[in-house]
């Protein structure tokens, strides 16, 4: 007997999920810029240190994670060129 997944397709991708995707893409929308997804794991106290760091900085963690990306890129000698939603418009 093979084990039940623990939440189904449906549910996933209905409730608050599906509400975030609607303001994303009207704020896609607005600005002209397609947004893509991405997800990821993080410890428990990984995760809280980098909501106090956005708290102390005043910026949304989204906003950290592009910076961190941009400087990925950047130490790779790639061009920095990601963005994120508006503020705002998120």
């Amino acid at each position: 007997m093979t084990k039940k997944p623990r939440h189904s397709r449906k549910k996933l991708r209905s409730g608050a999920g599906a509400l975030t995707r609607n303001v994303a893409a009207t704020a896609a929308a607005t600005s002209g810029v397609k947004l893509r997804y991405m997800q990821t794991r993080l410890s428990e106290r990984g995760w809280k240190s980098l909501k106090l760091l956005s708290i102390e900085l005043g910026k949304p963690l989204q906003g950290l994670v592009i910076e961190a990306l941009n400087d990925m890129l950047r130490k790779h000698g790639r061009a920095p060129d990601l963005t994120g939603p508006e503020p705002g418009n998120e």
